[in-house]
């Protein structure tokens, strides 16, 4: 329920609203509503770590089920007059033939959604696959839990930046051109993971990291508006992270299972680039757009 209504509905929530009703501004849009979550992955775990650690699990998940139910009246508020709101929104779509309605037999029987999916959900995978097994790979590379803690804070910070560069981006150029540059960051985090071992390097393997969490949100929320319009986007989009979900579950059981049998971060490594450099030139290879 918690990764559903967290992970799943709530980011699906408010990625899909700001794409479909910020049409020339999307990308500043999405990077805007995206902030609070990069702030708190810049700043939740320092906070944990530091000063919550006498505090037991279960009174820590109740803090923050009470911080979260303090915005439910601003969130009614805020929707208080977004029936006519819409109405207006709609008027505005009637003359655009990108924007009809589909359904999800449409979309899944359509070649273009199969080709841009994995550019939307490589980076879940290895990600997630990462993160998950991070103390093995500190572990492997003699980087201490100290640093860690720290690198999320540059981790969160580049998100940041990623976001503040990403949006303005989208909004100038042509999103289905541009997107296939969208995990460039990570692949080049992933090779300085396999090369290096020193402090530096891990500050820029976590600066990398953030720069990619940070770009890939205006750029994936964007791209799929532009391709199949915004009165399907909730369809598409409830696919998309339907298959994120999925694949940020499926990556750490993959890695898992590779440490397990012994091949340990230098096969995590080439795994990782080779989903990369597929999931990029598959639209490449398609001429698409």
């Amino acid at each position: 329920m918690l990764r559903f209504f967290g992970q799943g509905a709530m980011s699906h929530a408010g990625e899909t609203t700001m794409a479909r009703y910020f049409g020339k501004n999307r990308g500043k849009a999405l990077s805007v509503s995206t902030l609070g979550g990069m702030v708190g992955v810049m700043f939740l775990p320092f906070i944990t770590l530091n000063y919550f650690k006498n505090i037991e699990m279960n009174h820590l998940w109740f803090y923050a089920c009470f911080s979260i139910v303090l915005f439910i009246p601003f969130i009614f508020l805020a929707l208080s007059d977004q029936k006519s709101r819409h109405n207006k929104f709609d008027e505005t779509l009637k003359e655009d033939p990108l924007n009809i309605k589909l359904g999800t037999s449409d979309i899944i029987k359509d070649k273009k959604f199969y080709i841009y999916l994995p550019l939307s959900i490589a980076a879940p995978f290895i990600s997630t696959g990462l993160m998950f097994h991070q103390i093995y790979i500190f572990g492997q590379k003699g980087w201490s839990l100290a640093m860690l803690g720290n690198g999320y804070i540059l981790l969160g910070f580049f998100s940041i930046i990623g976001l503040l560069i990403g949006g303005p981006l989208i909004d100038k150029f042509d999103t289905k051109k541009t997107s296939i540059t969208v995990l460039v960051p990570l692949l080049l985090s992933v090779i300085i993971l396999l090369l290096f071992d020193s402090v530096f390097f891990l500050i820029t393997y976590m600066c990398l990291y953030g720069l990619n969490m940070g770009i890939s949100t205006p750029f994936i929320g964007s791209l799929w508006a532009e391709i199949y319009g915004v009165k399907s986007l909730g369809t598409v989009k409830a696919l998309l992270h339907a298959g994120g979900v999925f694949a940020s579950a499926f990556g750490p059981l993959v890695f898992g299972y590779l440490i397990d049998w012994g091949f340990g971060i230098t096969t995590i490594g080439i795994i990782s680039i080779l989903i990369i450099i597929v999931s990029t030139f598959l639209p490449i290879y398609n001429k698409l757009p």
